[in-house]
């Protein structure tokens, strides 16, 4: 992706901080992504992170410019005695970037553009699992109302409206247990 956008001559596989060498002589650590985040472990002289989208198949540029910035802005990982830099971040250090510190592409890239994504109830469902989607009945013919809002009595959990189909009662649960729980009037 990198020769073809803006020319560089790739070193061989696994070479050390950088990836190739621009046309001017400038050596550069490439990195693209489909998340939201790009790991690197030495200070590049010149860093270009692109971003490749799951759904389209589209390349955009997040970051171009010299490699001290992001890295010194980086969150170190000391386990692995690596950085981690977010593309959020990458592309506020990106609008200040001069125009004479830019790799020059040869092709046309577009630049990355953050997008709100908006979730569908269908996406929802699949993000966080179907049974904390309202309307969920489960094994025991209990119905998730949707969640409450509220804290619930086991760690990291919230409750969730329930609602016994056979007797009507209503009641909470944890969101770990509406694919498993019975009703408490009916029991």
């Amino acid at each position: 992706m990198a020769s073809y956008y803006y020319g560089i001559e790739l070193y061989p596989p696994s070479a050390p901080t950088h990836d190739g060498i621009t046309p001017d002589g400038r050596e550069v650590q490439i990195k693209i992504t489909q998340q939201s985040q790009v790991v690197i472990s030495e200070e590049p002289d010149y860093l270009i992170v692109l971003r490749l989208d799951k759904t389209t198949g589209t390349i955009s540029e997040v970051y171009n410019g010299p490699g001290k910035q992001p890295w010194d802005s980086a969150y170190i990982y000391q386990k692995r005695n690596t950085r981690y830099m977010m593309l959020n971040k990458l592309l506020e250090l990106d609008k200040y970037v001069s125009d004479c510190d830019r790799i020059s592409a040869i092709n046309p890239i577009a630049k990355f553009e953050k997008k709100k994504i908006v979730r569908t109830s269908k996406m929802k469902a699949s993000h966080v699992g179907k049974t904390l989607v309202a309307g969920y009945i489960n094994k025991n013919n209990q119905e998730n109302c949707g969640s409450t809002g509220k804290v619930g009595n086991h760690e990291g959990q919230i409750f969730y409206a329930m609602k016994c189909r056979d007797c009507g009662h209503t009641y909470e649960a944890n969101g770990c247990d509406v694919w498993l729980r019975k009703c408490p009037n009916c029991m």
